[in-house]
């Protein structure tokens, strides 16, 4: 139980971490439920190792226990029931293998989030590891043209 809450409490470090990439805010539904869990597995990693095994079901750390899951309960509830941000438009390059996978989908019938492209100023980084790629084949097939 204990090696459970220290992974959830690593994942939600991890969301709250990297939330300006994902681009969540904290009025985020997903970052509500997150925080729902992290409370919840922080309650469950404290009473499971600090303390007894044999508690009494009226004990005040039982109800305090209690309290704790209501309240990330609650979380839940309240995130769940504010009104869910206006999503603005994300804006990747025009040579963005997300925005050619978009294309697709579109090709196919699929209608979803539109993206909107800017100029191919700031390349996406896996275009940037294709390009280094592409570069080391060719000079790896002219290198075997001249041996041969």
């Amino acid at each position: 139980m204990r090696s459970v809450s220290v992974l959830e409490l690593c994942l939600l470090a991890f969301l709250c971490l990297s939330m300006n990439a994902l681009r969540l805010s904290i009025r985020d539904v997903a970052f509500g439920i997150a925080l729902g869990f992290g409370l919840m597995s922080t309650n469950d990693f404290v009473f499971a190792a600090f303390l007894p095994k044999a508690l009494s079901m009226t004990a005040s750390l039982q109800i305090a226990y209690e309290a704790t899951i209501l309240a990330s309960l609650a979380i839940w509830v309240a995130y769940c029931a504010m009104p869910e941000a206006v999503r603005k438009p994300l804006m990747m390059p025009a040579n963005s293998t997300i925005y050619r996978w978009n294309e697709i989908a579109s090709a196919l019938g699929h209608t979803g989030t539109q993206i909107a492209v800017q100029q191919p100023a700031n390349s996406f980084f896996l275009t940037d590891v294709e390009k280094v790629v592409e570069k080391v084949l060719t000079r790896n097939l002219k290198g075997r043209e001249s041996e041969l």
